[in-house]
């Protein structure tokens, strides 16, 4: 009986979590997806720009 007891309220916790970080990710990834994105194009242009000078 306790363990049932323990892994219903495991299992609630863990759906909690999870609908949370999935609301959390609807509202996020777009936002992280873009500022990766830039962040990845800065990058790749400063590269580019530091292997210009060298050669």
């Amino acid at each position: 009986m306790d363990v049932y007891y323990s892994f219903h309220i495991y299992f609630q916790i863990s759906v909690r979590t999870r609908i949370k970080y999935r609301y959390y990710r609807v509202m996020n990834i777009d936002i992280l997806n873009i500022q990766l994105q830039e962040y990845e194009y800065e990058y790749k242009s400063d590269t580019n720009r530091i292997l210009n000078t060298r050669t």
